[in-house]
């Protein structure tokens, strides 16, 4: 494994509760703004497993050359997130405006 990757996964172990947090208050904030306006839906958050993160970085690694962690940083944009899933496809466009008025 390269000096690089070995560096960043030492980081982001010791940074993984504040990315598993950081999800989750953005679950509550977004399951919150969902039931307040009527919409149902099925909100869930994961910060990424630093084992899985591992993986990726070294497949991603072949292609990339990573030279620095920056450049983990500007490739990897899903170290943590949250994923709503719709029960009414039709609710898409209004959740949307929701989600970019509220928290943008």
């Amino acid at each position: 494994m390269s000096k690089i990757i070995d560096q960043f996964l030492s980081h982001y172990k010791r940074e993984y509760d504040f990315y598993n947090q950081a999800a989750k208050l953005c679950d509550e904030k977004c399951s919150q703004l969902l039931e307040e306006n009527g919409i149902r839906a099925i909100v869930s958050h994961r910060a990424k497993r630093p084992d899985h993160l591992e993986n990726k970085l070294l497949d991603r690694n072949k292609q990339k050359k990573y030279k620095q962690e920056d450049d983990i940083y500007s490739d990897i944009i899903d170290l943590a997130g949250v994923r709503v899933a719709l029960y009414f496809p039709g609710d898409l466009n209004e959740v949307s405006n929701l989600l970019k008025k509220t928290l943008l």
